[in-house]
Parts: structure tokens; sequence; C-alpha cells
């Protein structure tokens, strides 16, 4: 069967990748390490494939959200350090040293607990120390008097490892003069910090705290490693910073699956919110919210049919919409729509869907719908396809 019978599709290009990740060690220089987060399906991409081709140009680890994609990773020949970043209840310790697997810790009641499983289980669990420094979410208090301490007590314990240390910037991407001297408080405040861990006669073997962000606009944060995601997939999240030369990874596009003429006065799609001024030719596409095109830009989206944007009318619906081709001569039956991505001189990313829609381009990219087949390509040559509804990743 032909995969892209469900009329729509998304291409990664691998090629892309590897350059985004190249500008990353550019612009980090040689002994800072690279963390590639692969979480949330590696932004939508499919975590499996990408991070085989990060690991394969050396990436000394992969970051993720959770311990399910952990494994996954480790069962699809993973062998690189991967971090969980997010909780894992302390009764996987096991499941986490035996999978060769780090662990965030983010409080002494959590190392404790983690420490209390892995003794249990006659282990030893590798873990990273989470320091809060200004993010509000986890993460020992940076604020709280005696937290090195806390920390120290923490190398203490005989069934953890310490492997590292880390922070996050909440404002890294905020070029504004507020932005960028909270994220340099917390920087002053990590280090701070692990000074006072250091002083009590501890290594801290890893230093990490930047995000994409951080990437690009701090160099003096970059420390041992650095955590890009958003920069692997191909966009900056600092915009105003042209320091990275970035390639979106991701096309998104459909086949035209039927095209019709209405006439003046007629409704368009569901509740009637679009009603034709003029007598019209419509395109409707198989792709709707269900694959990640939001609602919201039912009437306001735009896509790309034969090198020119073509508008969306009325809702979008949960498997189709339809465009407004009426200026566009000899669309047909089976053309490609260009979704996300570029034809001829005219282009659309993520970042132009969510100024129109109101939602942040970072979740856009990552509802990018499962229902949806996935070409890897190299060059010009398909080398994987993954398809979550026929058996998943297959690599050609």
């Amino acid at each position: 069967m032909d995969i892209l019978t469900g009329g729509s599709w998304m291409t990664v290009s691998l090629d892309n990748a590897m350059h985004n990740l190249n500008e990353v060690r550019r612009l980090t220089g040689p002994g800072c390490r690279v963390m590639a987060i692969v979480k949330a399906d590696a932004y939508g991409q499919g975590a499996l494939m990408i991070s085989e081709e990060y690991e394969r140009a050396g990436v000394e680890f992969l970051g993720v959200s959770s311990l399910s994609e952990a494994l996954a990773l480790r069962a699809d020949g993973r062998t690189v350090p991967i971090l969980i970043l997010s909780y894992t209840p302390e009764k996987e310790a096991a499941t986490l040293a035996q999978n060769n697997l780090t662990q965030t810790v983010v409080s002494p009641e959590n190392a404790i607990a983690l420490n209390a499983e892995a003794a249990l289980a006659g282990v030893a669990v590798d873990i990273h120390i989470k320091i809060d420094t200004g993010m509000r979410r986890v993460g020992f208090n940076a604020d709280a008097p005696g937290v090195e301490h806390e920390i120290a007590n923490v190398f203490s314990l005989k069934h953890l490892r310490v492997c590292g240390v880390f922070t996050h910037f909440a404002s890294a991407d905020e070029p504004d003069a507020d932005g960028v001297e909270f994220t340099r408080l917390q920087l002053r405040r990590f280090i701070e910090v692990c000074n006072r861990v250091k002083a009590f006669g501890y290594t801290l073997p890893l230093l990490h705290s930047c995000n994409s962000a951080g990437t690009v606009a701090f160099p003096e944060a970059h420390l041992d490693m650095v955590r890009p995601g958003m920069m692997l997939v191909g966009y900056n999240p600092v915009p105003d910073n042209q320091n990275a030369d970035l390639r979106p990874v991701c096309t998104i596009q459909a086949r035209v699956s039927m095209v019709k003429e209405i006439k003046a006065g007629m409704p368009v799609s569901y509740n009637r919110t679009y009603i034709s001024e003029r007598d019209m030719t419509i395109a409707t596409i198989p792709l709707g919210y269900a694959d990640g095109y939001p609602r919201a830009l039912s009437s306001k989206g735009r896509m790309i049919v034969r090198g020119q944007f073509a508008n969306v009318i009325g809702r979008v619906c949960m498997d189709q919409l339809m465009l407004d081709v009426t200026h566009i001569s000899g669309v047909t039956k089976g053309d490609i729509v260009t979704v996300i991505g570029q034809d001829g001189d005219v282009k659309i990313d993520f970042m132009d869907m969510g100024a129109t829609s109101g939602i942040s381009y970072y979740e856009l990219i990552t509802r990018t719908g499962r229902r949806m087949p996935v070409l890897y390509t190299r060059g010009n040559q398909t080398v994987a396809i993954l398809d979550y509804l026929s058996g998943g990743l297959k690599r050609l």
C-alpha cells in the first residue's frame, strides 16, 4: 500500500538536522558537549530516527521527558547516555540502572527515596541534580538557606552516582533588558550554588544550563554542555539574534482531494462562518486539526498551491479543510499543497502559523499528528519511513 494514500505527509531532512547540529557545535566550540533534546517524539519529528542520526553524529547525550521515552530509544538500539528530565517514580530504580539511564533528581526527598529503592534492588543509579534558579518548576531551591548542604548530602548517598548538575533558563528567549538580566541572574545563582558545593570537596562532573535560546544568546552560559531542542528542529527561539544559521527540518504537504465551483452567497464548512462573496473555486485538502493544523486558523490560515498562497476558508474540520484557489489557474485533484515548507519563492513555517493563530510555534511543532506518515530523506533519497498506523519505523 502506498503510505501517501491518506493524502498528507511530513518529510524530515536528515541533512538539515545535521546542519543544525553542526551549527550548535560551531557556536559552542570544542570541549562543550551536546545533549540533543528529543522529548515529545523529537518535537514531533520522530525520536527514533532522529536520535539514531544524532548518535551517529557523536552527540554526547540525549534528553527525554519520561522513562517510557528513554526505554523506547534503548529498545531501538541507542547506546548513548540518556537523561530523563522529568519525574520517574523512585520504584523504577532498577529499570533505570539496568538500562543505563540517568535520572534527574529535584529535591532531598526525591534523592533519598530513589537511593532507598536502588538499595533494595542492589543497584546504583546515575543522576543529574536539578537546581531551581528562577524557573520555579522543579529543583533544589537556589535561594533556600543551606541548599549547598542539601546537595552535598546527595553525594553521600551510596546508591546514587552524581554525574551532573544543571539548571533551566526561564527567559533566555526574551531579548529585552529584563529577560537578559534575569537569565544572567539565574546563571550567577547556579554558579554560586555549585561553587559552595565544591567548597565541601565535591567534584561536579558536568554543569549545564543552556536550552536553545541560551545556546544562541548566552555563550558565557555554555559551561560543559548545552541542551538544544528547537535549534535542532531548525528554529531560532531568539529571532533577533542571527548568530545561528538554522534550517527547518520538516515540511508538511498534502494532495488536493477535490476541486469544486461555488456561487456567491454559499456557506463553507461547519456553522456557516464563511459565506462566499463571489463565485469561487475551492479545493478540499485531506488534513485537519487531528493532524495538528489548528482550528484557530479557520478563515485565517494559508497554504501554498502551485507556488501561490491560498487562503483557508471556513472552519478547519477534524480531517479536512477548504482553500480558496479562485486566483490560481488549473488546480486539479492530486495537486500537491505545501502546508509547511517552500514552493517556488513563497514559504510558510511554524513561526508564521503561530503568529497568525496566536498559538506558540513550539506548541504547533509538537502537535503534528501521528496519522501522517513521515519520510526521512538524506540527499535526494528516502532512507526511512515512519508510519505509526501501520507498523512504526521502517529503515530502507
